[in-house]
């Protein structure tokens, strides 16, 4: 085995000095650090750890603010509230006086207000004639301002006494509570007394049942 000596570690150490003293020499440069150097370097480095607290820090107190505020879940609309059938006097064709809020509860009511001369409400009687008996667990009225003679007429002529009592009403009444109507004005209520549908016209009976289910 071949004895791997460079030719450096050959040469005695005082021949190198005095005849080649370059190889033995080092440079000073090479082992002087820069101080300035040195401090960029130290400078950077805490710069580096000063933003790094800074953001982290933010991190941190932006996270503990998201963990501490409730979430809070929107509101619902409220839903509006229904009509309620209007408390108002009227009278039937007996004489008899009474309010709306007297009706039978938990039965729907229809109130159908018209005339005995308008060709509509005429119309409309002929409609519902053959389908009184459908509404006999429902609270049906037929109110005028007309004369009760004239309404008890009305009544007989086009067969509504079955199921429907026939009232009369105060116009100065009608105003206040309803309005101005065109005729026949329909209004059709839940069994807890709430406005389900508004006819302003003709409607067919099987159409005003509809909403009573």
């Amino acid at each position: 085995m071949k004895n791997s000596i460079s030719k450096k570690e050959k040469t005695p150490y005082l021949y190198r000095l005095i005849f080649n003293p370059k190889s033995e020499i080092r440079n000073p440069k090479s082992e002087i650090r820069n101080p300035k150097s040195e401090i960029m370097k130290r400078n950077f480095t805490l710069i580096f750890l000063l933003l790094l607290s800074v953001f982290g820090g933010c991190d941190s107190a932006t996270e503990q603010q998201t963990q501490a505020t409730p979430v809070v879940p929107e509101a619902k609309p409220a839903e509006p509230e229904k009509p309620q059938l209007p408390n108002f006097q009227v009278t039937d064709v007996t004489g008899k006086t009474f309010t709306t809020g007297e009706l039978p509860k938990n039965r729907p009511t229809v109130v159908i207000f018209f005339h005995p001369d308008c060709e509509h409400c005429q119309a409309e009687a002929t409609e519902l004639q053959p389908h009184l008996a459908a509404f006999a667990n429902t609270n049906f009225l037929m109110i005028t301002w007309d004369a009760i003679p004239k309404i008890k007429g009305f009544m007989e002529k086009y067969k509504l006494t079955e199921s429907v009592t026939a009232c009369q009403i105060d116009p100065t009444t009608l105003a206040q509570t309803y309005g101005q109507l065109s005729l026949p004005a329909i209004f059709i209520y839940n069994s807890n007394q709430e406005l389900v549908q508004q006819l302003n016209s003709e409607a067919r009976a099987d159409a005003i049942l509809t909403y009573l289910k």
